[in-house]
């Protein structure tokens, strides 16, 4: 736009009524270019809002799973979803980009308290597996049976738990090294530009 103003300029203008009459259509044009510019902005920033609403609404979410996928489709849909100007991406970015950190602290934290848990069902776990140890050269048969018994439901309850530990960690963690390599993948390509 500023390319074709300067040309403009250059080429010099007479005090001609045809000479004020091109410059009007020009002028015209070259508005007609800016408010394109602004409604296609407002587009941009419009499609960013409604991002940043359903990052905020995804980012309370206690679905980690699926909430990390939600958080990454947010995220691919906001890379193409156009520019709005310099000022207003930086400003919109830093909205999207705070609920998707609350969410990945929030995810984070729920990873740590789910490590502690898995610990502690362990513990038990082990002490059970003690508790089982010290009753089998017991001669009191029927006594020992029935200690056994009991821990053995104890062992289920916390071995189901702790499977389900188990599983649910290795979730987070794979979920959270995708997360980091695609905000990785980011940053490198956008320090390229």
């Amino acid at each position: 736009m500023n390319d074709l103003k300067k040309r403009w300029r250059k080429t010099g203008f007479g005090e001609s009524l045809a000479e004020e009459k091109l410059r009007e259509e020009f002028d015209a044009n070259i508005e007609k270019v800016y408010e394109k510019q602004k409604a296609l902005a407002q587009k941009v920033v419009d499609v960013k809002e409604a991002l940043i609403k359903e990052a905020e609404k995804t980012s309370l979410s206690d679905d980690f799973k699926k909430a990390t996928e939600k958080m990454t489709s947010l995220m691919d849909q906001w890379k193409v979803s156009g520019n709005a100007g310099k000022k207003t991406d930086d400003e919109l970015w830093e909205r999207f980009n705070a609920a998707r950190q609350k969410f990945y602290d929030r995810k984070h934290a729920n990873w740590e308290n789910r490590t502690v848990q898995f610990e502690n069902a362990k513990k038990v776990k082990e002490d059970l597996i003690e508790k089982a140890k010290s009753l089998q050269d017991s001669e009191e048969w029927q006594k020992t049976s029935a200690k056994y018994k009991e821990l053995m439901n104890l062992m289920m309850i916390y071995g189901m738990h702790l499977m389900k530990l188990v599983k649910n960690s290795m979730r987070n963690v794979m979920n959270s090294m995708k997360n980091y390599m695609q905000n990785m993948t980011k940053n490198m390509q956008k320090n390229k530009l």
